[in-house]
């Protein structure tokens, strides 16, 4: 019994945390006129392990490699990652299973975040 309220809550506290990022990205983008700040650095001043993503293709693009490593080292391997994700959901869905991730890419994903994140210490807060 406290298993299904724990994940019923929890789906619950992912909607509403889903509906906040839109809202403050919206914000953002509406009447600041520019790409929202992470929510975790304007509130905290740590980085986001996902920062520097958009400045790392950015700067990849422009030819500067060693730059684009710098802003966000673990940009490729979060857009590889996002992209398997999203086939194996698709693949889910499509199969008229339950549209879940399996457990070993719930594993990477916490590997590479934290990794990103320990990272992003090493390097320093010139490239937050």
């Amino acid at each position: 019994m406290w298993l299904k309220i724990g994940v019923k809550l929890l789906r619950y506290l992912a909607i509403i945390a889903f509906v906040f990022y839109c809202l403050w990205n919206g914000y953002w983008l509406i009447w600041q006129r520019h790409l929202a700040p992470s929510i975790l650095s304007y509130y905290t001043g740590l980085p986001n392990p996902g920062s520097g993503g958009t400045r790392s293709l950015k700067a990849a693009f422009a030819g500067e490699y060693m730059e684009a490593f710098l802003y966000n080292p673990f940009t490729v391997p979060f857009i590889l990652l996002i992209a398997y994700s999203f086939c194996k959901i698709v693949a889910n869905w499509r199969a008229n299973k339950t549209i879940e991730l399996p457990k070993y890419l719930g594993w990477i994903w916490i590997i590479i975040i934290a990794l990103a994140w320990i990272t992003k210490f090493i390097i320093g807060p010139k490239y937050w």
